[in-house]
């Protein structure tokens, strides 16, 4: 999307600005040994994606990632490298960064998306990779490896909902697969003024469970109903699905938009046994 931003440096824990400010909008940044890189929309082209260096002596380009027409950026950080995954038509792009010199590769992985491939990044079993649309039969975990070149894509089960949280749980990937919906419609019958307003509608349906990685095509286990499944209303904006993860416990918390939120533990620690 076309934006006008800047973008500054600021000191913590003061609050002081570092260096001038940069005429571009920087959507996320990695920082290292003192200095910060980002990936920025240009104010001069907002349509061009560039990696970008700031520090005291101001922002600079490092690395042109060409214009981008779709919307979806994707990062992680493995050691001194940061990783870049975006989408285009037909392609994903993927660049990485070398955190200690600077120095920016590119390459391109084609799909069998025909407009702009929605894609997350995975992290799981020590390797990090993409789901996106690889096969002609669904999505696949697809994994990019240090020298960015794309792995034998591994099927996954069909997700069914229009969208997906994913978090690696050590013995498996956490999943929610779920369509929230959500958008203004018009009354059928107008006030006493004779004037028909717009009423906010929300709609909610998803899953949650364990997807279980293979090279042959991961599999599925221990599939539930989230909360809310199933239930539509008014006047309310819907809910939103965030997984939530650490050593040994995982739970999907729903966050209402005009609703009460839900929160559901998935799993935990076993309960000691009591001494005999």
């Amino acid at each position: 999307p076309r934006y006008q931003g800047d973008t500054f440096l600021l000191e913590v824990p003061g609050g002081a600005r570092i260096g001038p400010r940069a005429d571009m909008t920087v959507w996320t940044a990695e920082c290292h040994a003192g200095a910060c890189f980002g990936v920025a929309a240009i104010n001069d082209d907002p349509d061009v994606r560039a990696v970008v260096a700031l520090d005291g002596a101001g922002a600079r380009r490092i690395g042109a990632l060409g214009r981008w027409g779709c919307a979806g950026l994707e990062t992680w950080r493995e050691g001194q490298t940061w990783t870049i995954a975006w989408s285009e038509e037909r392609v994903v792009g993927v660049a990485a960064l070398d955190l200690a010199t600077g120095a920016v590769t590119t390459v391109r992985i084609p799909t069998d998306d025909r407009e702009c491939a929605p894609l997350r990044h995975l992290a799981v079993g020590g390797r990090h990779g993409l789901v996106l649309t690889a096969t002609r039969s669904g999505r696949a975990f697809v994994p990019i490896g240090p020298d960015l070149r794309p792995g034998v894509p591994e099927p996954l089960p069909p997700l069914t909902g229009a969208q997906q949280r994913f978090a690696d749980l050590g013995d498996g990937v956490l999943v929610a697969d779920f369509t929230a919906a959500s958008g203004l419609q018009k009354d059928r019958r107008p006030d006493p003024d004779g004037k028909l307003e717009y009423d906010e509608v929300w709609s909610f349906t998803g899953r949650v469970g364990v997807l279980r990685p293979a090279p042959a095509g991961w599999t599925l286990a221990d599939a539930a109903p989230l909360p809310h499944d199933g239930e539509d209303g008014r006047m309310a904006g819907g809910y939103a699905v965030h997984l939530l993860t650490r050593p040994g416990h995982a739970g999907v918390l729903l966050a209402g938009d005009g609703l009460p939120s839900a929160f559901a533990l998935l799993r935990g620690p076993c309960p000691e046994r009591p001494a005999p």
